[in-house]
């Protein structure tokens, strides 16, 4: 069954997918790896949060597959943990006035060591914007996003490659 998200999360049009015991969550969920909220909002992947854990079939979801990395055996705490980040997220730039790059760069140190296991942790640098952006209820100025990522790897935006095992 194909379930599209009631709130702009990751993007405006996530789905999920759920098939016996298992749930498909695609890019509502990230499971070590840094989310972008730069396509939804926060508050609105928050509300997707919260719509996954309460639906009526995940009472009897086992597994959750996220949109990166492994199959989950314990969605509610990859979940709450993802909860835990955005909620961070809204409090820190709660005053929607927009931050000297030194402050930035502070709160990326902040997410960075709240988070050392997250893949592509230049995207707190994207989220702490996007949060910004959409506290103020101002356009997200993209290129502006991209270039902070940059700034903040050097130059360089890694791909994503976690270890997979060639059992």
């Amino acid at each position: 069954m194909v379930v599209p998200c009631p709130y702009p999360a990751h993007t405006v049009g996530d789905v999920i997918v759920i098939c016996d015991e298992v749930l498909f969550a695609g890019d509502l969920v990230f499971a070590g790896s840094t989310p972008l909220a730069i396509g939804g909002t926060v508050r609105g992947w928050l509300a997707a949060l919260e719509w996954l854990t309460a639906g009526t079939y995940a009472q009897s979801i086992r597994h959750m597959v996220p949109g990166h990395g492994p199959v989950l055996d314990d969605p509610k705490a990859a979940i709450t943990h993802l909860r835990r980040y955005f909620d961070w997220l809204l409090r820190v730039t709660a005053d929607s006035q927009e931050p000297a790059e030194d402050d930035y760069r502070r709160l990326v140190d902040q997410a960075r060591a709240a988070h050392p296991d997250w893949l592509a942790p230049e995207r707190h640098a994207a989220n702490l914007r996007a949060a910004y952006a959409e506290q103020a209820q101002r356009y997200l100025d993209t290129a502006g996003v991209v270039e902070a990522m940059l700034e903040i790897n050097g130059g360089k935006i890694a791909v994503e490659t976690p270890p997979f095992s060639q059992d």
